[in-house]
Protein backbone atom coordinates (compact mmCIF):
# COMPACT_ATOMS: atom_id res chain seq x y z
CA UNK A 1 0.00 0.00 0.00
CA UNK A 2 2.36 2.32 0.73
CA UNK A 3 4.75 1.73 -2.23
CA UNK A 4 1.41 2.70 -4.32
CA UNK A 5 0.92 5.73 -2.23
CA UNK A 6 4.70 6.20 -2.96
CA UNK A 7 3.44 5.66 -6.96
CA UNK A 8 0.53 7.90 -7.55
CA UNK A 9 2.45 10.36 -5.83
CA UNK A 10 5.40 10.41 -8.12
CA UNK A 11 3.08 10.25 -11.14
CA UNK A 12 1.50 13.30 -9.46
CA UNK A 13 -2.12 11.71 -9.90
CA UNK A 14 -4.05 13.03 -6.98
CA UNK A 15 -7.09 11.39 -7.50
CA UNK A 16 -5.45 8.33 -7.35
CA UNK A 17 -3.36 9.14 -4.87
CA UNK A 18 -6.06 10.38 -2.64
CA UNK A 19 -8.31 7.15 -3.08
CA UNK A 20 -5.00 4.88 -1.83
CA UNK A 21 -4.28 7.36 0.80
CA UNK A 22 -8.17 6.67 1.89
CA UNK A 23 -7.19 2.98 1.47
CA UNK A 24 -4.27 2.93 3.86
CA UNK A 25 -5.79 4.99 6.34
CA UNK A 26 -8.60 2.30 7.04
CA UNK A 27 -6.27 -0.42 7.14
CA UNK A 28 -3.81 1.58 9.81
CA UNK A 29 -7.17 2.47 11.88
CA UNK A 30 -8.42 -1.08 11.94
CA UNK A 31 -5.24 -2.48 12.91
CA UNK A 32 -5.02 -0.31 15.58
CA UNK A 33 -7.81 -1.21 16.97
CA UNK A 34 -7.22 -4.98 16.81
CA UNK A 35 -4.19 -3.94 18.56
CA UNK A 36 -5.86 -2.07 21.28
CA UNK A 37 -8.82 -4.96 21.85
CA UNK A 38 -6.16 -7.46 22.43
CA UNK A 39 -3.84 -4.94 24.71
CA UNK A 40 -6.34 -4.14 27.68
CA UNK A 41 -4.06 -1.44 28.83
CA UNK A 42 -4.39 1.10 26.01
CA UNK A 43 -5.73 4.21 27.02
CA UNK A 44 -9.35 4.19 26.10
CA UNK A 45 -9.00 7.78 24.66
CA UNK A 46 -6.91 6.68 22.35
CA UNK A 47 -8.70 4.06 20.96
CA UNK A 48 -12.12 6.14 20.88
CA UNK A 49 -9.96 8.69 19.08
CA UNK A 50 -8.97 5.89 16.65
CA UNK A 51 -12.37 4.82 16.47
CA UNK A 52 -13.64 8.18 15.26
CA UNK A 53 -11.17 8.63 12.82
CA UNK A 54 -12.04 5.60 10.92
CA UNK A 55 -15.81 6.30 11.62
CA UNK A 56 -15.09 9.66 9.25
CA UNK A 57 -13.54 7.81 6.50
CA UNK A 58 -15.81 5.29 6.30
CA UNK A 59 -19.11 5.74 7.71
CA UNK A 60 -20.00 1.91 7.55
CA UNK A 61 -16.99 0.41 9.17
CA UNK A 62 -17.89 -2.18 11.72
CA UNK A 63 -14.45 -1.80 13.73
CA UNK A 64 -15.20 1.84 14.05
CA UNK A 65 -18.36 1.01 15.66
CA UNK A 66 -17.31 -1.79 18.15
CA UNK A 67 -14.58 0.45 18.95
CA UNK A 68 -16.96 3.81 19.81
CA UNK A 69 -19.60 1.29 21.61
CA UNK A 70 -16.61 -0.94 23.51
CA UNK A 71 -15.61 2.70 25.19
CA UNK A 72 -18.94 4.05 25.82
CA UNK A 73 -19.78 1.03 27.65
CA UNK A 74 -16.35 0.53 29.28
CA UNK A 75 -16.92 4.17 30.88
CA UNK A 76 -20.26 3.26 31.70
CA UNK A 77 -21.77 5.65 28.89
CA UNK A 78 -25.10 3.85 28.47
CA UNK A 79 -26.81 6.83 27.32
CA UNK A 80 -24.41 7.84 24.12
CA UNK A 81 -24.18 4.09 23.14
CA UNK A 82 -28.13 4.62 22.90
CA UNK A 83 -27.47 7.81 20.98
CA UNK A 84 -24.71 6.74 19.01
CA UNK A 85 -26.65 2.90 17.96
CA UNK A 86 -30.03 4.99 16.56
CA UNK A 87 -27.48 7.62 14.62
CA UNK A 88 -26.16 4.16 13.25
CA UNK A 89 -29.78 3.41 12.21
CA UNK A 90 -31.00 6.24 11.11
CA UNK A 91 -28.08 6.72 8.61
CA UNK A 92 -29.47 3.48 6.70
CA UNK A 93 -25.23 1.96 6.85
CA UNK A 94 -24.52 -1.52 6.02
CA UNK A 95 -27.39 -4.55 7.37
CA UNK A 96 -24.36 -5.81 9.60
CA UNK A 97 -23.89 -2.90 11.37
CA UNK A 98 -27.53 -2.30 11.92
CA UNK A 99 -27.73 -5.86 13.13
CA UNK A 100 -25.01 -4.69 15.96
CA UNK A 101 -26.50 -1.87 16.65
CA UNK A 102 -29.89 -3.48 17.38
CA UNK A 103 -28.23 -6.19 19.48
CA UNK A 104 -26.26 -3.34 21.76
CA UNK A 105 -30.05 -1.48 21.96
CA UNK A 106 -32.25 -4.96 22.62
CA UNK A 107 -29.67 -5.37 25.27
CA UNK A 108 -28.79 -2.03 26.98
CA UNK A 109 -32.62 -1.37 27.04
CA UNK A 110 -33.10 -4.95 28.57
CA UNK A 111 -30.74 -5.82 30.85
CA UNK A 112 -29.79 -1.99 31.88
CA UNK A 113 -32.87 0.33 31.18
CA UNK A 114 -35.58 -2.27 31.74
CA UNK A 115 -37.88 -1.02 29.04
CA UNK A 116 -38.75 -4.71 27.77
CA UNK A 117 -41.16 -2.71 24.98
CA UNK A 118 -38.37 -0.94 23.77
CA UNK A 119 -35.83 -3.58 23.82
CA UNK A 120 -38.52 -6.34 21.71
CA UNK A 121 -38.63 -3.52 19.19
CA UNK A 122 -34.67 -3.32 18.25
CA UNK A 123 -34.36 -6.89 18.94
CA UNK A 124 -37.15 -7.69 16.44
CA UNK A 125 -35.87 -4.84 13.96
CA UNK A 126 -32.37 -6.54 14.43
CA UNK A 127 -33.58 -10.46 13.52
CA UNK A 128 -35.79 -9.01 10.45
CA UNK A 129 -32.25 -7.45 9.16
CA UNK A 130 -30.81 -10.95 10.13
CA UNK A 131 -33.45 -11.96 7.99
CA UNK A 132 -32.18 -10.11 5.33
CA UNK A 133 -28.46 -11.08 5.25
CA UNK A 134 -29.16 -14.64 5.91
CA UNK A 135 -30.79 -18.00 4.91
CA UNK A 136 -32.67 -20.10 7.49
CA UNK A 137 -30.06 -22.44 7.19
CA UNK A 138 -27.06 -19.83 8.01
CA UNK A 139 -29.26 -18.46 10.93
CA UNK A 140 -29.72 -22.00 12.11
CA UNK A 141 -26.05 -22.55 12.38
CA UNK A 142 -24.70 -18.57 13.37
CA UNK A 143 -27.43 -19.69 16.68
CA UNK A 144 -27.13 -22.97 16.80
CA UNK A 145 -24.11 -24.25 15.12
CA UNK A 146 -21.66 -24.30 18.47
CA UNK A 147 -22.36 -26.91 21.48
CA UNK A 148 -23.07 -24.74 24.06
CA UNK A 149 -22.92 -26.00 27.93
CA UNK A 150 -23.68 -24.27 31.28
CA UNK A 151 -21.18 -24.91 33.46
CA UNK A 152 -21.52 -23.53 36.78
CA UNK A 153 -24.62 -22.20 36.33
CA UNK A 154 -23.13 -19.94 33.35
CA UNK A 155 -23.41 -20.54 29.36
CA UNK A 156 -20.33 -22.07 27.85
CA UNK A 157 -19.12 -21.37 24.37
CA UNK A 158 -18.71 -19.13 21.06
CA UNK A 159 -21.31 -16.27 20.49
CA UNK A 160 -21.88 -13.99 17.77
CA UNK A 161 -23.99 -10.84 17.65
CA UNK A 162 -26.87 -12.83 15.61
CA UNK A 163 -26.88 -15.67 18.32
CA UNK A 164 -27.27 -12.74 21.13
CA UNK A 165 -30.17 -11.33 19.54
CA UNK A 166 -32.00 -14.92 19.34
CA UNK A 167 -31.13 -15.33 23.10
CA UNK A 168 -32.38 -12.09 24.47
CA UNK A 169 -35.40 -12.73 22.04
CA UNK A 170 -35.81 -15.90 24.07
CA UNK A 171 -35.55 -14.07 27.25
CA UNK A 172 -37.90 -11.87 26.76
CA UNK A 173 -40.55 -13.90 25.30
CA UNK A 174 -39.86 -16.02 28.38
CA UNK A 175 -39.13 -19.15 25.85
CA UNK A 176 -36.64 -21.75 27.65
CA UNK A 177 -34.21 -23.16 25.34
CA UNK A 178 -34.41 -26.99 24.67
CA UNK A 179 -31.16 -28.63 25.44
CA UNK A 180 -29.61 -32.43 26.50
CA UNK A 181 -28.83 -33.20 30.10
CA UNK A 182 -26.11 -36.22 30.90
CA UNK A 183 -26.57 -36.91 34.58
CA UNK A 184 -23.69 -39.35 35.94
CA UNK A 185 -24.30 -40.88 39.33
CA UNK A 186 -21.37 -43.40 40.98
CA UNK A 187 -21.72 -44.87 44.21
CA UNK A 188 -24.95 -42.75 44.96
CA UNK A 189 -23.18 -39.39 44.31
CA UNK A 190 -23.87 -37.16 41.86
CA UNK A 191 -20.46 -37.20 39.65
CA UNK A 192 -21.66 -35.25 36.88
CA UNK A 193 -24.94 -33.06 35.93
CA UNK A 194 -24.14 -31.21 33.05
CA UNK A 195 -26.84 -28.98 30.03
CA UNK A 196 -25.14 -29.26 26.34
CA UNK A 197 -26.54 -28.78 23.11
CA UNK A 198 -28.82 -25.74 24.06
CA UNK A 199 -30.95 -24.75 20.90
CA UNK A 200 -32.74 -22.03 20.67
CA UNK A 201 -35.97 -21.15 18.52
CA UNK A 202 -34.95 -19.33 15.13
CA UNK A 203 -38.27 -19.51 13.76
CA UNK A 204 -38.96 -15.92 14.37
Amino acid sequence: MEAELRKAKAEKNQHEFDLKQNQFLIAKYERDLDIYDFDKKINLQDMMATAEKLATLDAGNAAAFRGIVYVYRHEDKIQNVVEYCKQILNANTSVELSIEACAQLGDIYYNEIFDTPTAKKYVDMGIAFVKKKYSKAEIEKLVNGTNVEIVDFKFVGRSNTVRELYVLKSDIENINPEFDRMTTIKDCELVEDKFYNIKYRVDW
